[in-house]
């Protein structure tokens, strides 16, 4: 459980994400339901999020996305839809 004020963890243990990117994650995962997606033939294209409506949901969570968060952010963004777009970018 991530203490969301501090971006920690809870319990103090180690939860999978370096503790530089973790403001990162957590401002992913708060805006991850917003992608922009494309309709092609071989299927739906994830293009990348949707920032105007990820804001929402990042402002709901207190998180102000400045430049260094912003560029970790895409970083997360970009490996994320070539995961789910099977390799393409």
């Amino acid at each position: 459980m991530l203490d969301h004020q501090n971006h920690e963890p809870l319990d103090g243990t180690f939860n999978g994400v370096w503790p530089d990117n973790v403001k990162a994650v957590t401002a992913f995962v708060a805006g991850c339901s917003q992608w922009r997606t494309v309709s092609t033939p071989g299927g739906v294209l994830f293009v990348g999020l949707d920032y105007a409506s990820a804001r929402v949901a990042w402002k709901a969570m207190n998180i102000k996305i400045k430049k260094d968060l912003f560029t970790r952010l895409q970083v997360i963004e970009f490996s994320a839809a070539k995961a789910m777009n099977g390799g393409r970018s």
